[in-house]
């Protein structure tokens, strides 16, 4: 094993506070009691045939609602669901007989979003021990989405619960609601206008959607509650500045434990530091933007929380990984505190999943581009050390990683569409290569995980 020292960061700004005229007055922002990715309940109703619309001083959402809603497992919107009935009493196939009792939804299955104009998504199903299986079920999206492949996005689809996910459509200025079916199948159940979205962020706990997105120097933020037939409410949006103005990268994460998200921005120029913007939020979607830290990183390419809420993790392209323990108020640290290393092995970082563990260990699984197929590189944060295990061979170039089955299988996807994965023994430490198969395309730029029912 080797042990890598971090080293201090050679620059500091100071802390600056900002604050919108858009931004909600009189919000009671309350931490949340659980981690966001714990089961919830169904969300508020609404008549879906309403249109909706929320407009502010820069930006108009507008919301136009189904009139139908689809059952998991079915290819059609025209079947109605009373969310109130027991889903055991019967179930829908995809010809619309009526089967009886619905299959179990024992595995998972990764939709993968493959940008292009339109954009398609596709589903893969993973089991238990890590093998992966195309479903054949793919979804033409109504409009395309075609972030530069040197301006990597991995956040351009969420899932949110067992039965929905939302994809980004930035070239149409559209977000699709999704319903993925027992089998993976994939439906629209409607669309919204939102204007430079490139990434989505999901709280579950308070059935929460955030979009984001930049132009010029600014950070474009929106929430929408999501209703009990997946069709999205907008709720509020704010404009964040940066520092930087030119050509920008912007990648956001959640805080597993507070109602706060981050929103890190990077020119991809020769400036030396990333600024992030902390935003708290409250359990109805209600955004109050806190504070504007800088710290120190080069090329930005992913930013992270472990989920015990102690880990802040920045991965960037020229060498600096970056990462501090957060305090209990969630505050980001100046680029003095951070720890950085600014060494050739962790160069061309493109991703990073940081593990949940039983102990106050945080194992993590770093992405790297090198070669034709990458790198997997696992690591532990000691403080301020880290922990280096081992390097595996990874799918491709500029992959984006997830943790399945609690922890135990790493997913990796190329944006070529190569997919590897691999089983995690119980340290954390020792991986070992079970799926490989590829889905195709040239730019594949998101994916996540649902849950499924194997066919």
């Amino acid at each position: 094993m080797l042990l890598a020292l971090a080293t201090a960061a050679a620059c500091s700004n100071g802390t600056e506070e900002t604050t919108e005229t858009s931004m909600p007055t009189g919000a009671t922002i309350n931490p949340s009691t659980t981690a966001n990715d714990s089961a919830t309940s169904e969300g508020p109703t609404t008549n879906s045939s309403v249109t909706n619309s929320t407009t502010n001083s820069s930006n108009t959402t507008n919301t136009t609602n189904s009139t139908t809603t689809t059952d998991p497992g079915t290819t059609s919107g025209a079947t109605e669901t009373d969310p109130t009935i027991d889903p055991s009493e019967s179930a829908t196939d995809t010809s619309g007989t009526t089967t009886g009792v619905p299959p179990e939804l024992d595995t998972q299955c990764l939709v993968v979003h493959k940008s292009g104009d339109p954009a398609t998504l596709q589903t893969v199903r993973v089991d238990p021990d890590g093998a992966l299986t195309d479903t054949g079920y793919t979804l033409e999206l109504s409009g395309g989405h075609s972030p530069a492949s040197t301006d990597y996005r991995r956040e351009g689809l969420v899932s949110c619960g067992d039965r929905f996910v939302y994809a980004a459509m930035l070239d149409d200025d559209k977000v699709a609601a999704i319903d993925v079916g027992y089998y993976g199948e994939l439906s629209v159940i409607n669309e919204v206008n939102v204007p430079n979205v490139e990434g989505l962020l999901c709280d579950r706990e308070d059935e929460l959607v955030f979009a984001f997105g930049r132009n010029a120097g600014k950070a474009h933020l929106r929430s929408f509650g999501i209703n009990a037939d997946g069709t999205l409410d907008p709720v509020a949006n704010v404009d964040l500045n940066y520092t930087y103005t030119g050509a920008m990268q912007l990648y956001s994460v959640l805080h597993p434990k507070l109602r706060v998200l981050y929103l890190a921005g990077k020119t991809e120029g020769g400036d030396v530091d990333v600024e992030i913007h902390k935003v708290n939020y409250s359990d109805s979607g209600a955004l109050v933007p806190d504070n504007l830290t800088s710290v120190s990183g080069t090329l930005l390419f992913g930013v992270d929380v472990s989920p015990s809420g102690d880990e802040l993790a920045i991965v960037s392209w020229n060498g600096q990984f970056a990462w501090h323990n957060l305090p209990a108020t969630g505050q980001v640290p100046a680029s003095g505190n951070l720890n950085i290393i600014n060494a050739t092995e962790w160069q061309n970082g493109v991703d990073i999943e940081i593990r949940t563990d039983p102990s106050s260990d945080e194992h993590f699984y770093y992405a790297k581009t090198t070669g034709t197929l990458g790198e997997i590189r696992v690591g532990e944060f000691l403080g301020d050390q880290l922990m280096y295990y081992a390097t595996e061979t990874g799918a491709g170039k500029r992959m984006h990683l997830h943790l399945a089955w609690d922890d135990t299988v790493l997913v990796a996807v190329a944006q070529t569409g190569a997919m590897k994965s691999w089983s995690i023994d119980s340290e954390g430490t020792g991986l070992t290569l079970v799926g490989d198969m590829s889905v195709g395309g040239t730019a594949v730029q998101a994916s996540d995980l649902v849950s499924c029912a194997a066919e």
